[in-house]
């Protein structure tokens, strides 16, 4: 005998296959050599904990209350399901660190970040809402608000077409909003992995999902790199290199608007025109998505806070005001540095760590500017 879905041999009368683990009987219930998973109906060896084909958790109750209904995806370091928290008759998404041998501590500390993101996200109704934080039989647990609805990027493969400019202008708003919370964070925190797949359209509201890139950003750290965490098209090239920072998460949503504006899959810096692609784009727009996929992020808006009011504003800012009180002198915009005074034109800034200058610096800079004080070793 041979399984029907790997074509393995198979024992005489074998109730399961022992390398894909599909069912070959139809087992009812558990036996005294496997286990059965509720939800693909698949077996595993007798004892195990998470089904080996879905890596359901078996039994399928976590915390004596969350009773898993189905798997929903499976990603690179975790995965989702559907679940019913029976305390309180309401569906909920399971997300669930997948064990690995790979920089496993390095996981759990992002995964712990994830949920603490979350919790501090919660007056922003595009994130779902934050349940708890736990850990079972040594795996690591988020229950989240279980979002029902399709993704951006599948709507726009369902409808076979570019979706209305003017609803992606007011996601793109939301989507600034939560961009601007985290990179004014102390240290600053990007997400890293904005994209269309991770943005669910439920009814009219537009929820944030997977914040599980989040980092945050030490201005002082010493040679520090990143992971360079992002999907090829949406990744700015900084971040490519390892070299994440608040200004990436600009690149990534502007990659993301340049999709759901053209039906087409963005390809960075050297994406074409928008308007190339779709006429109905007003002029100010395609701009706006045309400085934020600049290769130099300091070619690109210098904060989402300001991205934002000119999406709300529907223009392109020529001018920019200087941040220092005792200046207010208008720069051209893209300048990193007031002509007047010097202080730098970024909102998302650092204190110099001379204490006799405590300048306000971009999160960017090795030296201080007044005082020549190192920044980075």
């Amino acid at each position: 005998m041979r399984c029907p879905e790997c074509g393995s041999s198979l024992a005489r009368n074998a109730s399961h296959c022992g390398e894909c683990g599909v069912l070959i009987q139809q087992v009812k219930r558990r036996t005294g050599n496997v286990e059965i998973c509720p939800i693909c109906q698949r077996a595993s060896p007798a004892g195990s904990t998470f089904c080996k084909s879905c890596c359901l958790p078996l039994p399928p109750l976590l915390k004596g209350q969350y009773q898993i209904e189905a798997h929903i995806a499976t990603g690179g370091f975790a995965a989702v399901y559907q679940a019913t928290n029976l305390n309180e008759n309401r569906s909920v998404a399971i997300k669930r660190l997948l064990p690995t041998s790979d920089r496993f501590e390095k996981r759990v500390e992002l995964f712990e970040r994830e949920a603490e993101t979350l919790n501090a996200l919660q007056h922003l109704r595009i994130v779902p809402k934050y349940y708890e934080y736990f850990v079972e039989n040594g795996s690591y647990h988020i229950a989240l608000e279980y979002i029902k609805g399709k993704t951006l990027h599948d709507k726009v493969v369902h409808d076979g077409q570019p979706l209305q400019y003017n609803n992606v202008i007011e996601w793109a708003i939301q989507i600034c909003e939560v961009l601007n919370y985290l990179h004014l964070s102390n240290p600053p925190i990007i997400h890293r992995d904005l994209k269309a797949e991770n943005l669910i359209l439920s009814g009219s509201r537009l929820v944030m999902v997977d914040f599980g890139g989040v980092r945050e950003v030490d201005p002082l750290a010493t040679g520090e790199r990143d992971t360079g965490l992002g999907t090829s098209g949406y990744a700015a090239p900084e971040q490519r290199q390892g070299k994440s920072e608040p200004r990436s998460d600009l690149f990534s949503l502007a990659a993301t608007m340049f999709y759901l504006l053209t039906h087409t899959p963005p390809k960075g810096s050297e994406s074409p025109p928008v308007r190339s692609l779709n006429h109905a784009i007003p002029q100010w727009l395609e701009e706006i998505i045309r400085i934020n996929l600049s290769e130099d992020p300091d070619d690109r808006y210098t904060s989402a806070a300001e991205m934002k009011e000119d999406l709300e504003n529907r223009q392109v800012t020529k001018e920019l005001m200087c941040l220092n009180p005792k200046c207010g002198h208008n720069n051209q915009y893209g300048i990193p540095y007031c002509e007047k005074c010097g202080a730098p034109l970024v909102s998302s800034a650092v204190t110099c760590p001379n204490p006799t200058c405590q300048n306000y610096m971009p999160i960017t800079a090795q030296y201080c500017i007044q005082c020549g004080q190192l920044l980075k070793q």
